[in-house]
């Protein structure tokens, strides 16, 4: 049996909704519960902020969501689809600025793309995911910052970064993806002017480099490979 405790606070268009949960006689292989949310939120007119986490599994996303006024997302632990994140929730939030996306599942979103977009924070932690989903895109050209920690990917296939000033990134190396291709990923930060390395990924540049793996390094105002 799942006891699932949600507090809703709703105040001057801000939303925030926390699932707290208590397993009890769970299976083991069950890590999230259910959540049903209330169809009007997927629709509001005015909601300009929203938080939902965490461990929760939403289910499909009603394909017609909708969230106009929405400029803040922040998804953490929360267990759907990842056609649902690429394909409909972030169309449906057409003057996003901020999304941050923590996430331990299987649920890899595999594509980020919003024009409006300015701050992203994407932090995945699944190795089991780097098999199945080997590639991630990011197509935000009005994004200014970026904070991202993975598993190094074996493909960058479109990375639109190109207002992008600052970044952190922290990719990881794993034998379930074994020869990483980050080309594209620097190729599409060419014109970052603050860029902030992890130690994992220093290691990652240097096994792409004994690989003969073709990894860019900045030169003036062009990348080099």
């Amino acid at each position: 049996m799942t006891t699932v405790g949600i507090r809703i606070l709703m105040y001057s268009g801000l939303l925030c909704l926390f699932g707290g949960l208590e397993f009890c006689q769970q299976p083991a292989n069950r890590e999230y519960g259910d959540i049903f949310l209330p169809p009007e939120l997927f629709k509001s007119k005015t909601l300009v902020k929203l938080t939902l986490g965490r461990k929760i599994d939403l289910g499909k996303i009603p394909p017609d969501l909708s969230l106009p006024a929405l400029k803040s997302l922040c998804i953490n632990s929360i267990f759907f689809e990842s056609e649902d994140l690429c394909y409909v929730l972030l169309p449906g939030c057409p003057v996003l600025e901020e999304l941050v996306v923590r996430g331990y599942s299987e649920g890899y979103p595999y594509c980020i793309s919003s024009g409006t977009m300015k701050k992203l924070s994407f932090q995945y932690d699944c190795e089991v995911a780097v098999e199945t989903m080997n590639s991630m895109s990011f197509e935000a050209p009005s994004l200014v910052s970026l904070d991202y920690s993975d598993y190094a990917l074996a493909e960058y296939e479109q990375v639109n970064l190109e207002s992008l000033v600052e970044a952190r990134l922290d990719l990881r190396y794993s034998e379930r993806a074994k020869e990483p291709d980050i080309t594209g990923l620097f190729i599409g930060i060419s014109n970052i002017e603050t860029l902030h390395l992890s130690p994992g990924f220093t290691d990652v540049i240097s096994r792409c480099v004994s690989l003969s793996v073709c990894v860019c390094v900045f030169a003036g105002d062009f990348p080099m490979c």
